[in-house]
């Protein structure tokens, strides 16, 4: 018999270029509601990259979509699997040979396996998993590194460096804390990846002033029935799961929680097996399953990662008091943050951490369980041509009774599981997944 020819699935051909706001403040009326009806109008301002992306050949369909592979164990014995998982400072080729800074999770004794997005955590139902969550955002030298994006002092955060100052201006460029949250699973509140339960990283230029830990992490380290593993950058957080699970793991940290997982600190983690299992008449074969973990990003010239803030924004367009600034009606100091803005929309769609890729994929029926991992942006997914969508999953498990739809909605932090037949597809063709929607809010 002949090999069927493959068809070509092209994710993503929409480019989204967002529209430029310049906000009015309406007498006597509040800075805050003005700034965020005006955003809700018009998405958000001036987030266009520029870096040169006029010529779209040279970035479109041009890179293969990879599939995160399963992160390898420490250990594993009758009891429980045991991983080591490290954050730590990389690269990653989002657009076609360019190498863009980010913040990665990998496996601290598999020096390979640190990618963007993170290789995926697979835990059989019924089966105790245990993470030693690590924080190693450090040079080779073994100091700290500030973030990829500024961190606003004036806000309610993590703040190390214990400094009461109302407002302060100034981007914070210390030690980064982080806390490791599984989303969507079930677990105890010692290793839920509390935002106050945050540590640093044992750098070695980490002033004697700043708090090591989180408000909270030493009384779920007294908690934990493993605290006697938690170490001065870690902690070890134990994982059971009943139900076949699509769910992902993130940074949770207190006031950066957007800026760590944007920087690049996310993964899937998928339960297999348990109650809710798929039934035979829906299983696809292995090969035919390919998670999509999607995200939105802008980038500055040198082609690492633009971040908003209001020091460079549309926003600062109009006339109005920052933090600690007085007020025009003299009723006290501005409360306006000096560099957090509301939201992001990127104008260059990401899948699997790749800017636009491609997948040949084989005439039959695929399997995609999605992950919506942007920071703002909704996502209306469609076929190009026309082609139907049968939905099994959603957030946690799978459905009772399938759906077939012609679009999903899916907004951020969203997931659901999907399934599309290609066994017509004309060999040879392209199909394009597209997203219908253009604001954070449609």
């Amino acid at each position: 018999a002949k090999r069927k020819k493959p068809v070509m699935l092209s994710v993503f051909s929409l480019l989204i270029f967002l529209p430029a706001v310049v906000l009015q403040q309406t007498p006597g009326g509040d800075v805050y509601d003005q700034i965020w009806s005006n955003v809700r109008a018009s998405c958000l301002p001036d987030l266009q990259s520029t870096f040169d992306l006029s010529d779209l050949s040279q970035w479109q369909y041009v890179q293969e979509l990879p599939i995160p592979p399963p992160m390898p164990m420490t250990s594993s014995n009758s009891e429980a699997d045991y991983y080591e998982v490290a954050a730590r400072p990389g690269t990653a080729e989002i657009l076609p040979g360019v190498q863009t800074p980010v913040f990665v999770y990998g496996s601290k004794n598999h020096p390979g396996t640190f990618t963007y997005p993170a290789h995926t955590i697979v835990q059989p139902a019924d089966r105790l998993v245990k993470v030693k969550w690590i924080n190693e955002l450090m040079d080779a030298n073994g100091n700290y590194v500030p973030h990829l994006f500024p961190i606003d002092q004036s806000l309610h955060w993590a703040n190390p460096g214990c400094d009461e100052t109302e407002c302060l201006k100034e981007p914070y460029m210390g030690p980064i804390p982080i806390s490791v949250h599984m989303h969507g699973g079930n677990t105890t509140e010692e290793s839920d990846g509390h935002p106050d339960a945050w540590f640093l990283p044992n750098a070695k230029n980490i002033p004697n002033n700043f708090a090591r830990h989180g408000p909270i992490y030493e009384h779920f380290k007294e908690e934990s029935p493993f605290g006697d593993e938690w170490t001065v950058d870690s902690l070890v957080a134990d994982y059971i799961e009943v139900h076949q699970a699509h769910i992902w793991y993130h940074d949770h940290t207190v006031g950066i929680t957007r800026l760590n997982v944007h920087a690049g600190m996310v993964g899937l983690w998928e339960v297999a097996g348990g109650l809710g299992s798929l039934d035979g008449n829906r299983l696809v074969p292995p090969d035919c399953e390919v998670p999509l973990v999607l995200q939105d990003r802008t980038f500055n010239a040198d082609g690492s990662t633009f971040f908003p803030n209001r020091q460079f924004d549309a926003l600062r367009t109009i006339n109005y008091p920052l933090c600690g600034e007085p007020t025009c009606n003299g009723l006290g100091p501005s409360d306006v943050p000096p560099i957090w803005v509301p939201g992001y929309l990127g104008d260059v769609n990401t899948v699997n951490g790749k800017a636009w890729p491609y997948m040949n994929v084989k005439r039959g029926c695929y399997q995609f369980p999605i992950l919506n991992g942007a920071l703002a942006r909704s996502y209306n997914l469609s076929m190009s041509d026309g082609r139907k969508m049968r939905v099994i999953g959603s957030d946690h498990s799978f459905l009772s009774q399938d759906t077939w739809v012609d679009w999903i909605f899916l907004m951020n932090a969203e997931r659901t599981i999907i399934q599309i037949d290609f066994s017509d597809a004309t060999p040879g063709s392209t199909i394009e997944l597209l997203n219908t929607v253009s604001c954070a809010i449609p």
